[in-house]
This record gives structure tokens, sequence and C-alpha cells, in this order.
């Protein structure tokens, strides 16, 4: 599916560029935090908000969950290597490091809708989303408030 990254707004463009790309790469890449999920805020969201990993996110998303009226959803695949929160996070850096979101109306309704891909096998999909754009603001927020120091 091709996004059209110029659907969304400049201002959340520029939050997914500095609260997830530049987040990502300057505390998690390097290893400065990492997540604590379990902290309250942060547990109260995940309840309110279909959030689920998957083994393998190819087979378990589908295309046509996309754009359905009313369907927020977040699926991803955890990377081997990282915890399920840094993959989480590293998934999302990518859907907007590389431009693979966009903006859909829904009735009237916006939806925030991410997906990201393998590098070496683009049908090797990794994360897909569909979430409300006033959702997504905080929903990282939140995420970012779960992080603690590594010593």
């Amino acid at each position: 599916m091709n996004k059209n990254f110029n659907t969304i707004p400049k201002t959340i463009q520029d939050f997914g560029y500095h609260s997830i790309v530049l987040f990502y790469e300057e505390f998690i890449a390097t290893g400065r935090f990492t997540f604590n999920a379990n902290k309250n805020p942060m547990r109260k969201f995940l309840v309110a908000h279909p959030i689920s990993e998957t083994e393998n996110a190819s087979a378990t998303i589908q295309d046509d969950r996309y754009k359905k009226k009313g369907t927020e959803f977040i699926v991803f695949k955890k990377h081997s290597k990282l915890s399920k929160c840094v993959s989480f996070f590293c998934r999302m850096r990518n859907c907007f490091a590389h431009g693979n979101a966009e903006v859909v109306t829904i009735g009237k309704k916006k939806y925030l809708c991410f997906e990201d891909y393998n590098m070496n096998k683009h049908a090797d999909r990794t994360m897909q989303g569909q979430i409300p754009l006033s959702t997504f603001t905080k929903f990282i927020e939140e995420f970012q408030s779960c992080r603690i120091a590594n010593p």
C-alpha cells in the first residue's frame, strides 16, 4: 500500500520526527534509555487501545482492515534482539523515517495509518496500524513517559 505522507499535518510530521525519529536515535539506539510499560499511565493507555504483538505480522495484518469505519488497531512484530517496548518504538520510528504513514478521513474522524516493512522483503510487513489522529500525540507522550535511564 502506498502512503501519502503529505496528508499528515505539518505539526504532526514535526512531532513525529522529533518525538519518534530523533528520540529513538538519540536515546534508544544509543542504549541511554529503555522502557517500563508497566507504569500506570501506559498500562491504562494500552488497555484502552488495541495494540498487539505477533510473530508474523504479514500473515496477521490484512489490508482490508484499513479505512473501515471506526477501526483502531496497531499490530507489530517484535524484533528478536529487542524488548517488546523498544521493538514497538523502533517499528514506529521506521514508519515515520521512511514516510510510511498517512492521514485518512473516515466519516468525520481523521486517522493516522502507518506501516513498516522488513528492509529486504517489502512483502514482510513488521507493523501496521490505524489510530485516531487525536490519540497519536497522547500515545507517544505516554510512551516516552515510561522511559528509564540505563545504568
